[in-house]
């Protein structure tokens, strides 16, 4: 394939002059399951499979797609992608311009313990079922249950006129449990997961940490659970919670592109003070094992760890080769792109908060009546107004430094910078257990997102007063 991608860039390169171009090929396999209330409520198989071009001339791009990838359909792509630049460079009022970076080879592959595409899709929807079961069995007031599973794996190819030329073999695999009660007219709901850069081994990791009994417990638990009480609290939130608001209140304002388009609230504040100086705010596609992670992004930029936010000062955003080229920036690998249909963007990876060095305890110590947020369920954002709402399924009351009564249905919102220069704790404890697909611009993008639990001084909490 080598041959065939450089030998269409040289003629690219040759014919029309650009100042860049590139090349990906791309094939996704994958299969999806859902069990709902025992019985397998949607499965199937699928397969994704093309290339596409992007030509760069005279500061104007043209971008092809082909279902397929044999030296005709890409060079016709080619030709297709450099007649749309030509033309639109005419009419565009503002040049583009990529970055120029070294160019690298290099093929990777991140190995897994038992391929998901090795398993019979029946024997999948049979063990899940059982899995499935437990849940739906645990207690009477279960009334809902939905299993889902989804293992996709991703084959990426990319050739640039830097003199790049990658390929990447990435498998991701989840499964999540959703279960619902009801009791007394009260309808109570929890989940569990478990994603990563992993294969079929996922459901026994799944099952030996008991997260489908975990599910159910909890849901059963929250119906016996008190109305939150309104107002404002000191609080500590869960590496869950944190991780939450850090990749949707904060982690899509540090994308440079919609810095770029007067989007975001991180607009031209680098260097300042934007949060504690005990937050460090970090994206790291190389964790291994992460759902987010990655070696090389859709433009074949090397992933690393960014530093977006150290001790409280905003450091940098998040670009792709174009972005770094339009703010004076160095290319931080950020550039994803969902199939070869769609042109690479911004992404996040694996964003969080790092590590501090309290304890649960010592955080706890200093509150006399405040409200630990446990467990999140959805989160609302307007990031160009620096304004979040998080829903949480599990919290608890703090009462004279120690955990109390259980609460459901909690709501807390907030600016997101005044609540990050609140922060006044964070814990040692470190994980990044949300894990799943995020959307923008249309397309998705596998992430991770956590931190340890941390402490603010003051949310505001919306329930019963």
């Amino acid at each position: 394939m080598k041959d065939v991608l450089v030998s269409i860039l040289d003629e690219c390169s040759h014919k029309y002059s650009p100042q860049f171009a590139d090349i990906r090929v791309f094939k996704r396999i994958g299969s999806s399951i859902v069990i709902e209330n025992g019985r397998a409520f949607r499965m199937y198989e699928y397969r994704l499979h093309g290339g596409c071009v992007r030509v760069l001339i005279n500061g104007a791009w043209g971008f092809s797609a082909v279902n397929d990838t044999s030296k005709e359909e890409l060079r016709r792509a080619m030709k297709t992608a450099a007649k749309m630049a030509i033309a639109t460079s005419k009419r565009v009022s503002e040049k583009r311009g990529v970055a120029e970076i070294k160019g690298v080879e290099d093929s990777v592959v991140f190995p897994v313990k038992i391929k998901p595409e090795d398993i019979p899709i029946d024997q999948k929807v049979k063990e899940l079922l059982e899995v499935e079961k437990v849940a739906r069995k645990y207690h009477p007031s279960v009334v809902n249950t939905v299993l889902s599973y989804g293992d996709r794996h991703e084959i990426e190819i990319v050739a640039n006129t830097l003199g790049t030329y990658i390929e990447q073999d990435i498998p991701r695999t989840g499964i999540s449990l959703f279960v619902a009660t009801r009791e007394a007219g009260v309808v109570q709901r929890s989940y569990e997961n478990t994603s990563g850069i992993k294969g079929y081994e996922v459901l026994k990791e799944f099952l030996d940490e008991e997260k489908h009994v975990r599910a159910a417990t909890t849901a059963v638990d929250l119906l016996k659970a008190s109305p939150p009480p309104a107002g404002k609290f000191k609080a500590i939130l869960s590496p869950e919670i944190t991780g939450l608001i850090v990749h949707e209140a904060f982690g899509h304002n540090s994308e440079a592109d919609a810095v770029i388009a007067g989007e975001s609230i991180l607009e031209g504040k680098i260097g300042e003070k934007v949060a504690s100086e005990l937050v460090t705010i970090v994206d790291d596609s190389t964790i291994p094992g992460a759902y987010g992670s990655f070696k090389y992004d859709s433009e074949g930029t090397p992933g690393r760890r960014r530093i977006i936010v150290e001790k409280g000062i905003l450091r940098g955003f998040l670009h792709s080769l174009e972005t770094a080229k339009k703010l004076g920036a160095s290319p931080t690998g950020s550039a994803r792109a969902d199939t070869h249909h769609n042109i690479p963007i911004v992404r996040m990876s694996n964003t969080y908060i790092d590590a501090g060095d309290w304890t649960f305890e010592e955080m706890l110590e200093d509150i006399d009546h405040g409200i630990y947020f446990k467990k999140s369920q959805w989160g609302y954002v307007f990031p160009e107004k620096g304004q979040f709402t998080c829903n949480v399924i599990v919290s608890y009351m703090i009462r004279k430094g120690e955990v109390a009564e259980i609460l459901r249905d909690v709501s807390f919102g907030g600016l997101t910078l005044e609540t990050l220069k609140t922060v006044d704790a964070i814990g040692r404890d470190l994980v990044i257990p949300m894990a799943g697909m995020c959307g923008k611009d249309g397309q998705g993008a596998p992430v991770c997102c956590g931190g340890p639990h941390i402490r603010v001084k003051e949310v505001v909490v919306g329930g019963r007063a």
